[in-house]
């Protein structure tokens, strides 16, 4: 079977909601530590990172539990004081609705263990023209992914 463009090949649906699923996931943890590392950043002493891994690291640049602080706060009516103190907050983000459309061919598998999966293949320009389908064929797809509140911590 051909490739599809962007690698994207025949793929069970469940898998590719799945990817897109960790994709926003992986996006959501970045939003989340480059939050974490501004609040710190707020607080007048941040610890100090290395800057490729965001590991925390000690005077020498070694990875430390125990790292090194650099003073964040700034000059303020004769005074250092961190910017929180100035009500200065972090800012944190996170998809609050997420719609993924996709138009695809799709037909039933049946696997060698007897489950049923429904296949997906992207319907692209590519694809319409090797397939010789009309513009706008293909099958429309919709998920939504939200956010949902984590389970509560024992005792709360």
């Amino acid at each position: 079977m051909p490739e599809a463009p962007f690698g994207i090949a025949s793929v069970p649906f469940g898998e590719l909601l799945a990817a897109v699923a960790r994709g926003l996931a992986d996006g959501q943890e970045m939003l989340d530590y480059a939050s974490i590392l501004q609040a710190e950043t707020l607080a007048g002493f941040a610890p100090r990172r290395d800057r490729t891994t965001g590991v925390t690291v000690d005077e020498d640049g070694r990875p430390s539990s125990h790292p090194a602080l650099t003073d964040t706060r700034i000059e303020f009516a004769g005074e250092r004081v961190p910017l929180a103190a100035l009500g200065f907050v972090a800012t944190f983000y996170r998809f609050v609705d997420t719609v993924i459309e996709l138009r695809v061919d799709a037909h039933l598998r049946k696997r060698a263990n007897g489950e049923t999966t429904l296949q997906t293949a992207p319907v692209d320009a590519r694809y319409q023209a090797k397939y010789q389908l009309p513009p706008g064929q293909g099958i429309r797809l919709r998920a939504a992914i939200v956010a949902v509140p984590g389970p509560e911590l024992p005792g709360d």
